[in-house]
């Protein structure tokens, strides 16, 4: 076994063991699994899945930033901030 697939199967464990750790902790604090937790996993899985292809070669870099750029797009162009910050207020002119 080479060293990309080592890398390759160590990234793959630890992703997984943390989503069964999150899902876990959630399980034992009787929290109901909301949106935010499968967006979280979603996120936590996506991520480095994007660089293990860039990293094997199956993807090419322009595929990456392409890919990287539409998620952080869409990740934060979905958030907002709470009101007490300012979100969500109207601008009003002087």
């Amino acid at each position: 076994m080479g060293t990309n697939e080592i890398i390759v199967l160590v990234t793959l464990a630890i992703i997984l063991i943390s989503a069964i750790a999150l899902i876990t902790y959630l399980h034992k604090q009787n929290a109901p699994i909301r949106t935010t937790v499968v967006q979280t996993i979603g996120i936590m899985l996506f991520v480095p899945l994007v660089f293990l292809l860039a990293f094997t070669g199956k993807i090419g870099e322009n595929t990456v930033s392409a890919l990287l750029g539409a998620f952080v797009g869409y990740v934060f162009g979905k958030s907002s901030l709470p009101e007490e910050w300012g979100g969500h207020q109207e601008y009003k002119k002087p």
